[in-house]
């Protein structure tokens, strides 16, 4: 029962984890707009534009899993070597990569979906909107 309330609270985080994660990217990218529109008008294609985007929003999500495990080791491995579980705890093992390939896939698909809206249209209007 108890391992049914830690999965339900993980559940509960990660959902508002991946609702501040979307928002972020689409408020980040909303603000750089301009920034992708002036890229167009220098030469770089909409292609170029969107990769360069997500490649900065996966090396984004892969050093926030790094940190986050090692977060996350700082607190469940010292409370696993306390109810003498030893260095690995008895629990749900899938879960903690199950969780950072999601955080990969949303944020590259977040940020995706927010670049895919400020490059649609035409970047002259784009450049000149943020005046």
């Amino acid at each position: 029962m108890l391992a049914l309330l830690n999965n339900v609270v993980v559940g509960m985080i990660s959902l508002f984890a991946a609702i501040m994660v979307i928002n972020a990217f689409a408020a980040v990218i909303s603000h750089r707009r301009s920034e992708l529109a002036r890229l167009q008008l220098l030469g770089a294609t909409g292609r170029q534009v969107r990769r360069s985007v997500l490649t900065e929003a996966a090396v984004v999500a892969a050093v926030g899993v790094f940190l986050g495990l090692v977060a996350a080791s700082a607190t469940v491995l010292p409370f696993a070597i306390a109810r003498d579980e030893g260095i690995v705890p008895n629990g749900t093992l899938w879960l903690p990569p199950v969780l950072a390939g999601a955080a990969v896939i949303l944020t590259v698909v977040s940020a995706h979906a927010a670049v895919r809206r400020a490059t649609t249209g035409s970047p002259l209007q784009s450049a000149d909107a943020s005046r």
